[in-house]
Protein backbone atom coordinates (compact mmCIF):
# COMPACT_ATOMS: atom_id res chain seq x y z
CA UNK A 1 0.00 0.00 0.00
CA UNK A 2 2.94 2.19 -0.38
CA UNK A 3 2.86 4.79 -3.06
CA UNK A 4 5.10 4.07 -6.24
CA UNK A 5 7.02 7.51 -5.94
CA UNK A 6 7.62 7.42 -2.20
CA UNK A 7 8.93 3.67 -2.19
CA UNK A 8 11.37 4.33 -5.25
CA UNK A 9 12.56 7.44 -2.97
CA UNK A 10 13.31 5.57 -0.52
CA UNK A 11 15.68 2.52 -1.89
CA UNK A 12 17.00 5.58 -4.25
CA UNK A 13 18.15 7.47 -0.91
CA UNK A 14 19.55 4.20 0.63
CA UNK A 15 21.22 2.58 -2.77
CA UNK A 16 22.70 6.46 -2.83
CA UNK A 17 21.46 6.46 -6.53
CA UNK A 18 21.07 9.90 -8.27
CA UNK A 19 19.28 8.39 -11.19
CA UNK A 20 17.15 6.78 -9.54
CA UNK A 21 16.45 9.83 -7.20
CA UNK A 22 15.77 12.05 -10.69
CA UNK A 23 13.13 8.90 -11.66
CA UNK A 24 11.60 9.62 -8.38
CA UNK A 25 11.01 13.33 -8.53
CA UNK A 26 9.37 12.92 -12.63
CA UNK A 27 6.98 10.59 -11.02
CA UNK A 28 6.63 13.04 -8.00
CA UNK A 29 6.17 15.36 -10.40
CA UNK A 30 2.93 13.54 -12.59
CA UNK A 31 5.16 11.26 -15.33
CA UNK A 32 4.14 7.71 -14.97
CA UNK A 33 6.56 4.92 -14.25
CA UNK A 34 7.09 3.02 -17.49
CA UNK A 35 7.22 6.73 -19.37
CA UNK A 36 10.14 7.43 -16.61
CA UNK A 37 11.68 3.78 -17.26
CA UNK A 38 11.44 4.24 -21.00
CA UNK A 39 13.42 7.84 -21.19
CA UNK A 40 16.32 5.52 -19.45
CA UNK A 41 16.99 2.71 -22.30
CA UNK A 42 20.18 1.77 -20.92
CA UNK A 43 19.09 0.58 -17.39
CA UNK A 44 15.41 -0.25 -18.20
CA UNK A 45 15.10 -2.61 -21.52
CA UNK A 46 11.99 -1.83 -23.69
CA UNK A 47 10.17 -5.70 -22.50
CA UNK A 48 10.41 -4.53 -18.47
CA UNK A 49 8.96 -1.14 -19.67
CA UNK A 50 6.79 -2.76 -21.59
CA UNK A 51 5.35 -4.94 -18.55
CA UNK A 52 5.71 -2.07 -16.29
CA UNK A 53 3.20 -0.16 -18.59
CA UNK A 54 0.54 -2.81 -18.69
CA UNK A 55 0.98 -3.19 -14.63
CA UNK A 56 -0.01 0.57 -15.11
CA UNK A 57 -3.19 0.19 -16.87
CA UNK A 58 -3.91 -2.69 -14.89
CA UNK A 59 -3.65 -1.94 -11.88
CA UNK A 60 -1.27 -4.72 -11.13
CA UNK A 61 1.90 -2.61 -10.88
CA UNK A 62 3.28 -5.14 -8.13
CA UNK A 63 2.78 -7.99 -9.91
CA UNK A 64 4.02 -6.72 -12.76
CA UNK A 65 7.34 -5.65 -11.49
CA UNK A 66 7.28 -9.31 -9.25
CA UNK A 67 7.74 -10.66 -12.92
CA UNK A 68 10.38 -8.38 -13.77
CA UNK A 69 12.29 -9.57 -10.83
CA UNK A 70 11.72 -13.32 -10.95
CA UNK A 71 13.18 -13.04 -14.18
CA UNK A 72 16.16 -10.87 -13.43
CA UNK A 73 16.82 -13.50 -10.58
CA UNK A 74 16.33 -16.55 -12.70
CA UNK A 75 18.89 -14.98 -15.19
CA UNK A 76 21.37 -14.64 -11.97
CA UNK A 77 21.18 -17.75 -11.19
CA UNK A 78 21.73 -19.34 -13.93
CA UNK A 79 25.13 -16.94 -14.52
CA UNK A 80 26.21 -17.79 -10.79
CA UNK A 81 25.35 -21.69 -11.34
CA UNK A 82 27.51 -21.41 -14.98
CA UNK A 83 30.48 -18.94 -14.17
CA UNK A 84 32.58 -21.52 -11.72
CA UNK A 85 32.19 -24.25 -14.03
CA UNK A 86 33.74 -22.06 -16.34
CA UNK A 87 35.98 -20.96 -13.65
CA UNK A 88 37.55 -24.59 -13.03
CA UNK A 89 38.34 -26.06 -16.57
CA UNK A 90 39.80 -22.09 -17.25
CA UNK A 91 42.16 -22.65 -14.28
CA UNK A 92 43.15 -26.22 -15.23
CA UNK A 93 44.32 -25.65 -18.59
CA UNK A 94 46.88 -22.25 -16.98
CA UNK A 95 48.21 -24.65 -14.39
CA UNK A 96 49.07 -27.50 -16.93
CA UNK A 97 51.42 -25.61 -18.82
CA UNK A 98 52.81 -24.16 -15.14
CA UNK A 99 53.09 -27.54 -13.87
CA UNK A 100 54.73 -29.08 -16.40
CA UNK A 101 57.73 -26.11 -17.13
CA UNK A 102 58.31 -25.85 -13.74
CA UNK A 103 60.96 -27.96 -14.30
CA UNK A 104 62.48 -26.10 -16.68
CA UNK A 105 63.08 -22.93 -13.87
CA UNK A 106 65.06 -25.17 -11.78
CA UNK A 107 67.26 -26.19 -13.83
CA UNK A 108 67.27 -22.90 -17.24
CA UNK A 109 66.09 -20.15 -15.21
CA UNK A 110 62.60 -18.40 -14.96
CA UNK A 111 63.00 -16.55 -18.24
CA UNK A 112 62.95 -19.69 -20.42
CA UNK A 113 59.87 -21.16 -18.24
CA UNK A 114 57.73 -17.78 -18.92
CA UNK A 115 58.77 -18.20 -22.85
CA UNK A 116 57.71 -22.21 -22.56
CA UNK A 117 54.58 -21.31 -20.72
CA UNK A 118 52.90 -18.52 -23.03
CA UNK A 119 54.09 -20.36 -25.71
CA UNK A 120 51.96 -23.61 -24.72
CA UNK A 121 49.16 -21.37 -23.84
CA UNK A 122 49.27 -19.36 -27.50
CA UNK A 123 47.05 -21.89 -29.02
CA UNK A 124 44.98 -21.59 -26.24
CA UNK A 125 43.86 -18.22 -26.64
CA UNK A 126 44.22 -18.37 -30.78
CA UNK A 127 41.60 -20.97 -30.17
CA UNK A 128 39.18 -18.86 -28.47
CA UNK A 129 39.88 -16.00 -30.19
CA UNK A 130 38.82 -17.96 -32.99
CA UNK A 131 35.88 -19.28 -31.48
CA UNK A 132 35.40 -15.75 -30.18
CA UNK A 133 35.16 -14.43 -33.90
CA UNK A 134 33.16 -16.95 -35.09
CA UNK A 135 30.21 -16.45 -32.44
CA UNK A 136 30.60 -12.56 -33.70
CA UNK A 137 29.94 -13.82 -37.14
CA UNK A 138 26.96 -16.55 -36.41
CA UNK A 139 25.61 -13.83 -33.77
CA UNK A 140 25.31 -11.51 -36.97
CA UNK A 141 23.99 -13.52 -38.68
CA UNK A 142 20.27 -14.52 -37.19
CA UNK A 143 19.74 -17.15 -39.88
CA UNK A 144 22.70 -19.14 -38.88
CA UNK A 145 22.46 -18.69 -34.93
CA UNK A 146 19.03 -20.37 -34.71
CA UNK A 147 20.53 -23.01 -36.64
CA UNK A 148 23.59 -23.57 -34.61
CA UNK A 149 23.14 -26.28 -31.81
CA UNK A 150 24.42 -24.65 -28.81
CA UNK A 151 23.60 -20.79 -29.88
CA UNK A 152 20.22 -21.71 -31.29
CA UNK A 153 19.47 -23.17 -27.86
CA UNK A 154 20.10 -20.53 -25.95
CA UNK A 155 18.35 -18.30 -28.35
CA UNK A 156 15.02 -20.41 -27.90
CA UNK A 157 15.28 -20.69 -24.37
CA UNK A 158 15.70 -17.38 -24.37
CA UNK A 159 12.78 -16.26 -26.52
CA UNK A 160 10.45 -18.43 -24.76
CA UNK A 161 11.16 -17.21 -21.33
CA UNK A 162 10.56 -13.63 -22.65
CA UNK A 163 7.21 -14.73 -24.45
CA UNK A 164 6.36 -16.51 -21.81
CA UNK A 165 6.61 -13.34 -19.21
CA UNK A 166 4.97 -10.73 -21.65
CA UNK A 167 2.50 -13.03 -21.90
CA UNK A 168 1.92 -13.73 -18.39
CA UNK A 169 2.19 -9.85 -17.68
CA UNK A 170 -0.53 -9.85 -19.97
CA UNK A 171 0.70 -8.29 -23.50
CA UNK A 172 -0.80 -9.71 -26.64
CA UNK A 173 1.11 -12.13 -28.76
CA UNK A 174 1.37 -9.82 -31.54
CA UNK A 175 2.48 -7.34 -29.46
CA UNK A 176 4.57 -9.52 -27.20
CA UNK A 177 6.63 -11.42 -29.86
CA UNK A 178 9.07 -8.61 -31.22
CA UNK A 179 9.65 -7.45 -28.11
CA UNK A 180 10.76 -11.22 -26.54
CA UNK A 181 12.49 -11.45 -30.09
CA UNK A 182 14.74 -8.31 -29.19
CA UNK A 183 15.12 -9.08 -25.47
CA UNK A 184 16.57 -12.53 -26.52
CA UNK A 185 18.70 -11.26 -29.61
CA UNK A 186 17.24 -12.15 -32.41
CA UNK A 187 17.62 -9.58 -35.01
CA UNK A 188 14.39 -7.96 -36.57
CA UNK A 189 15.34 -8.90 -40.14
CA UNK A 190 15.37 -12.67 -39.00
CA UNK A 191 12.72 -13.58 -41.93
CA UNK A 192 10.59 -15.77 -39.42
CA UNK A 193 10.27 -13.45 -37.13
CA UNK A 194 8.65 -10.93 -40.17
CA UNK A 195 6.11 -13.24 -41.06
CA UNK A 196 5.81 -14.53 -37.26
CA UNK A 197 4.63 -10.68 -36.57
CA UNK A 198 2.53 -10.21 -39.76
CA UNK A 199 0.37 -13.63 -38.87
CA UNK A 200 0.18 -12.62 -35.04
CA UNK A 201 -1.20 -9.14 -36.23
CA UNK A 202 -4.15 -11.14 -38.08
CA UNK A 203 -5.04 -12.62 -34.39
CA UNK A 204 -3.67 -15.91 -35.93
CA UNK A 205 -3.38 -19.10 -33.11
CA UNK A 206 -0.72 -19.06 -31.87
CA UNK A 207 0.52 -22.57 -33.37
CA UNK A 208 0.61 -20.96 -36.41
CA UNK A 209 2.92 -18.37 -35.11
CA UNK A 210 5.27 -20.24 -33.91
CA UNK A 211 5.31 -22.18 -36.44
CA UNK A 212 6.19 -19.29 -39.05
CA UNK A 213 9.25 -18.32 -36.35
CA UNK A 214 10.86 -21.55 -37.83
CA UNK A 215 12.40 -21.77 -34.74
CA UNK A 216 11.11 -24.37 -33.03
CA UNK A 217 10.36 -28.41 -33.54
CA UNK A 218 6.98 -29.11 -34.78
Amino acid sequence: GYPAARALRTFAAREKDAELLSMTAEIEGGMAISEAMRARPESFPVWQVEIACVGETSGRLDRSFALIADSLERRREFWMALLPKLAYPALLLHFAPVAFHIGTAMTKGWTLFAVKVLASLLPLYGAVFVLHRLGMIVGSRPELLASVPFAGGILRGALSHYLALLVRAGIPLSSALPLAARASGLSESHAGLRSASALAGTGAAAVEVLSALALFAP
